[in-house]
């Protein structure tokens, strides 16, 4: 995203996560569309190829993970007596 800064990124995330405590209609664009409310309030587009995406808060929920990009490789054996503590000896 080489168009944007981290500073405007941080604070286009900080301004939309106070504009959207406060209006129901602005938080349910920010959940389905959220790169029209970044060109909204930045007049800046990202990328074709990237969105932020915003989740809403849920009860029970204290941490949310973003997982890496599935890759689909499998470890090689080597790979997997490394992790597995094989041929080690006590």
């Amino acid at each position: 995203m080489a168009d944007w800064t981290n500073a405007e990124l941080d604070n286009v995330v900080r301004q939309i996560i106070k504009k959207s405590t406060s209006d129901k209609d602005f938080r349910n664009r920010v959940l389905t569309d959220s790169n029209s409310v970044v060109k909204e309030l930045t007049g800046k587009s990202l990328p074709e190829n990237h969105r932020i995406k915003f989740i809403e808060n849920q009860p029970g929920v204290i941490h949310t993970v973003v997982l890496p990009d599935y890759t689909g490789e499998k470890l090689s054996d080597s790979d997997l007596d490394k992790v597995s503590g094989a041929g080690v000896r006590w």
